[in-house]
């Protein structure tokens, strides 16, 4: 009977042993803290206090110990690290004793051998406070980098299920508990072998009684359980990730599969997508920055300084000051509180030297410099050593010379390096390729600089449908420059009509644009499509439905009169990978119509190019449907640029309520593109019916 009752408060001793253990930890070092301020101040009372703090301390480390002890009886933790611990506790212990035994006793060589021993003490403390804390949370819990085994996923496809997705939900929330050092339960989570080998209870994926796995029972209980996983108090699973492991283990607990293997709902889907990261600089970078206010950004524009957003709902800045040949310290002083948001900055032909170079420090988050014709050397050069974000510098017609290898060498993210006409050589240029293979040296000819180029223009609108007419700025961020365009989807020139003020448009209209200055060469062409929309449509019915990476906003994004961009993750495309789209659109009444109009990006580098041709089909009771136009769209010729376009089909007017509309994809990548047959993938944003 005694030893049960001894045995039943060792238990409940044991559960006290988190906060005994730190007890004797604050208290030695306060000791220490009083023994060191009574070394200058010296007095009773000091002596009083530092009696009463190790004889406080010597308290604590036995609770500590004791509790320690019967917790080690659980047999949750690795008998030799356990071992390790105790010892140590247990020298700590003897040595808290022996400190207090010298203070009070003040034997004759006391002082010389007080404080070295009070050291060994802080020691012993320490020690066994880092072998306690890696029994509990893993030997590389102190050391760790800050990382751990987090894992970026930029395709999901290319994910392992276990490695990529699984194994880090248990690192991060399980294996603090469940890990070699500390087998609570007797199961280590952390490695496939151990979760195979399972615990005290057996295998965590089997099932008992028909009932779903021991792994799944214990994260779903409430959390009040006794038996819930993680218990209360530790950092809980999300619902997404409690999702995964759900998916996971439903579809057989695979330890070298890919997503790709294994089924999944819509809901698992948008979970698996929603882990995939972009990793790109300008990526990273967004989402790391806070946005400037738009009255900031047109102070500086008053000052003289270009500074404009890369993107819409974007916080990084594009600066441009090239050909301006009176830059001031006081004018990139401007600059300061906008620096870090800076991510382009075009310093080309103008007056920017090595004076003003120090600068530069300041923009530390620039992934694009142009400094192309301007009087820099090397010392310029040396000030982007830092630039860890840089990934395209020109330095055409600049004195950089092969002194700048060194600094180059440490810019591990360029990309692309202008250096035509400087004093760099071929040999460092090699020596620099074998550093970075994946750098490109834009090396070419001195035409291609010959003639300076303006920014396109830029349109401005409401939007890019309208149901009755549209007023169209047309606008150009340089001054004293001539815009001229074209209504009819002709090639604009300086023949064109000359733009004067807004237009006013009252039909579906390509607007063509080029910015032209004198002694400049022609800017690029600007295009918009701006669709007039006579019936607005009811409802939409999808078949099939869009890949689960790209749904858009479901059917209803291709009656919403909101464009897709140039970035096809933007939610307004839906994708479909070497598969055709076909829709049924209901009008909200009974009409005559007489066109189709879809809407299409094309970016052949993505893999994604115009729909090759449509068939449609008309209904008024959306049973009998009768074929009424069928049309091929122009082949792409071959290209890397990213583009959008309306490709419309035309017939006699046809009274309709319902509208079916098969919008063919090319299915594979034409025969010039780099990877030719390769499933090819068609993006729509739009369907106008007039």
């Amino acid at each position: 009977m005694a030893y049960i009752n001894m045995l039943e408060i060792g238990i409940q001793i044991e559960k006290l042993h988190p906060i005994f253990v730190h007890l004797p930890i604050g208290t030695i070092v306060f000791a220490f803290l009083l023994e060191l301020y009574a070394l200058k101040k010296p007095s009773e009372s000091m002596d009083e206090i530092g009696k009463l703090a190790l004889s406080f301390s010597l308290v604590c480390a036995i609770l500590s110990f004791a509790s320690g002890w019967f917790l080690g009886k659980s047999g949750d933790y690795e008998p030799e690290m356990l071992s390790d611990h105790k010892w140590m506790a247990a020298f700590f212990v003897l040595a808290n004793f022996l400190l207090l035994i010298l203070r009070i006793g003040k034997i004759h060589w006391f002082k010389k051998v007080y404080l070295p021993l009070f050291g060994l003490t802080l020691l012993l403390v320490g020690v066994t406070g880092h072998l306690g804390g890696n029994m509990t949370h893993g030997t590389e819990f102190l050391f760790t980098p800050v990382q751990g085994n987090y894992i970026v996923i930029t395709d999901i496809e290319k994910a392992k299920v276990y490695a990529d997705i699984i194994q880090p939900i248990f690192d991060f929330k399980c294996s603090s508990c469940h890990n070699q050092n500390k087998k609570k339960g007797g199961l280590i989570i952390n490695s496939q072998k151990g979760i195979l080998n399972g615990g005290d209870s057996g295998n965590i994926l089997d099932s008992f009684e028909g009932g779903p796995p021991q792994l799944l029972t214990s994260l779903s209980l409430p959390i009040a359980h006794e038996d819930h996983m993680p218990p209360k108090g530790k950092i809980q699973l999300s619902s997404e990730e409690i999702t995964l492991i759900n998916w996971w283990v439903d579809q057989g607990s695979c330890f070298d599969c890919f997503p790709k293997d294994l089924k999944r709902s819509k809901k698992i889907a948008e979970v698996l997508i929603g882990l995939e990261q972009d990793t790109t600089a300008l990526a990273v970078l967004a989402g790391e920055m806070d946005f400037v206010s738009a009255d900031k950004i047109k102070e500086l524009q008053a000052r003289g300084i270009p500074t404009y957003p890369l993107a819409k709902d974007n916080p990084l800045l594009s600066v441009n000051l090239s050909y301006n040949k009176k830059i001031s310290s006081e004018q990139l002083n401007l600059l300061k509180g906008v620096a870090e948001n800076v991510v382009e900055l075009n310093l080309g032909y103008s007056n920017f030297s090595d004076t003003l170079s120090p600068y530069l420090k300041k923009f530390k988050n620039l992934v694009k410099l142009q400094l192309q014709q301007t009087p820099i050397t090397d010392e310029t050069i040396e000030k982007l050593k830092k630039h860890e974000w840089l990934e395209s510098l020109n330095a055409y017609g600049t004195d950089m010379s092969t002194s700048s290898l060194e600094t180059l060498k440490k810019l591990k993210r360029l990309k692309v390096l202008y250096v035509w006409n400087t004093q760099i050589s071929e040999i460092a240029l090699e020596q620099l390729a074998a550093v970075n293979p994946k750098l490109n040296f834009g090396i070419v000819a001195d035409s291609v600089f010959a003639a300076t180029t303006v920014e396109g223009p830029i349109f401005v609108a409401d939007n890019n449908f309208f149901q009755e007419q549209l007023k169209v700025k047309i606008e150009s961020y340089f001054e004293g420059v001539s815009i001229y365009y074209t209504l009819d989807g002709t090639k604009p020139d300086t023949t064109s009509l000359k733009y004067r003020e807004p237009l006013i448009l009252n039909e579906s209209t390509q607007l063509k644009a080029v910015a032209h200055k004198t002694g400049w060469a022609l800017s690029e062409i600007t295009k918009e499509d701006y669709t007039h929309v006579k019936f607005k449509i009811a409802e939409v019915v999808l078949s099939p439905e869009p890949h689960e990476k790209y749904p858009g906003k479901g059917a209803v994004t291709l009656a919403d009169l909101k464009r897709g961009s140039t970035n096809f993750v933007d939610g307004n495309w839906l994708g479909y990978e070497a598969t055709h789209m076909e829709t049924v659109l209901e009008l909200k009444e009974q009409s005559e119509i007489s066109s189709i109009s879809v809407g299409a990006l094309s970016a052949p580098s993505s893999w994604i190019f115009f729909p090759v041709g449509a068939k449609v089909w008309t209904s008024l009771n959306g049973v009998h449907y009768k074929k009424i136009a069928e049309s091929s769209f122009p082949k792409e010729k071959p290209s890397t640029e990213v583009n959008t376009d309306f490709f419309s089909i035309n017939f006699p007017k046809t009274a309709a309520k319902f509208i079916k509309v098969r919008v063919n994809s090319p299915l594979t990548n034409p025969a010039w593109h780099p990877n030719p047959g390769g499933s090819s993938w068609m993006f729509i944003d739009e369907i106008i019916v007039n």
